[in-house]
């Protein structure tokens, strides 16, 4: 898809039970001739969520996308939805800014930003940007899975709220499968008596910063986890919208090299993935190379 921003009325939809993959990806140039690393954004306009796709028997890739601004009062989520029985899901370098869910009921929950209802492929969510999303249950995103193993690797979750008490503003995971979180940033999710995060599926963690661990989340094989304020760099202008580290941020080459199934060749600005001795935690990667000055 052409970089730009496409406001949406009715809810683009990809429904299919045929063994074929999808893969939607934005950020092209006019004619699709290049890639240009520019946001291509669906806009609900606060009244409809942007895109699902339902491909039962087939895998669903959704890159390089920005969603924002969606809105349902009765599906599981304002920004994006995604299901697959039995492909595998991979959500990588997308935005999800400013979506609402405000269904109610469901096995699972609704998330304001994105969710995924994955089979026996298993889902990738790595290298997005979740911000100022609101769910009826989660804020940020809700990734459930039937069986398997499912990795969170790279992903900026912050400033996102849920409306129930006990859920959490973040970021929730559970199903039957396994989880496996690297080298996220899960903060500023919560308010008073909230969370950032809830596990109710078995995980494993690793240099991941999360502010709230909700209570009742299963216990996880836990290594590195931070909870320190990622110290984000200053804005420019009056809004963030991407939350890159500050050379001074305890995250910085503070992350996990090498995580199950590895890291993308790339961070969400289209950087290099690792600059420094170490990846950073986070969607964003920065170096503390020449960050007192440099001198001839």
């Amino acid at each position: 898809i052409v970089a730009g921003s496409y406001a949406v009325s009715t809810t683009l939809a990809y429904v299919s039970n045929e063994p074929h993959a999808i893969t939607i990806t934005g950020g092209y140039s006019a004619g699709c001739s290049d890639f240009a690393f520019a946001d291509t954004t669906l806009d609900g306009q606060h009244l409809v969520t942007p895109l699902y796709v339902g491909n039962a028997n087939g895998a669903i890739t959704i890159n390089w996308l920005v969603f924002s601004g969606g809105y349902s009062a009765d599906t599981t989520a304002g920004g994006l939805i995604v299901a697959s029985d039995t492909g595998a899901i991979t959500i990588v370098f997308d935005k999800f800014f400013a979506n609402r869910s405000a269904g109610s009921g469901g096995p699972v929950g609704h998330a304001g930003g994105l969710y995924v209802s994955a089979g026996s492929g298993g889902a990738k969510v790595c290298d997005n940007l979740f911000i100022g999303n609101r769910g009826t249950d989660a804020g940020g995103a809700i990734v459930s899975q039937a069986s398997g193993e499912s990795r969170l690797v790279g992903n900026t979750i912050v400033a996102n709220t849920s409306d129930t008490a006990g859920e959490p503003g973040g970021l929730f995971v559970g199903g039957n499968g396994h989880f496996v979180l690297s080298d996220n940033i899960i903060w500023n999710n919560a308010g008073s008596g909230g969370s950032d995060f809830v596990a109710a599926s078995a995980n494993s963690r690793t240099a991941d910063d999360i502010g709230i661990v909700g209570a009742g989340s299963v216990a996880g094989d836990v290594a590195g986890e931070l909870s320190v304020d990622p110290q984000f760099a200053a804005c420019e202008g009056f809004v963030c919208f991407d939350f890159e580290l500050a050379r001074s941020s305890p995250l910085v080459d503070a992350g996990d090299d090498d995580p199950p199934g590895g890291l993308s060749d790339a961070d969400l600005a289209g950087k290099p993935r690792v600059i420094g001795p170490h990846v950073d935690i986070g969607a964003y990667e920065n170096d503390r190379l020449l960050a007192d000055g440099f001198e001839p």
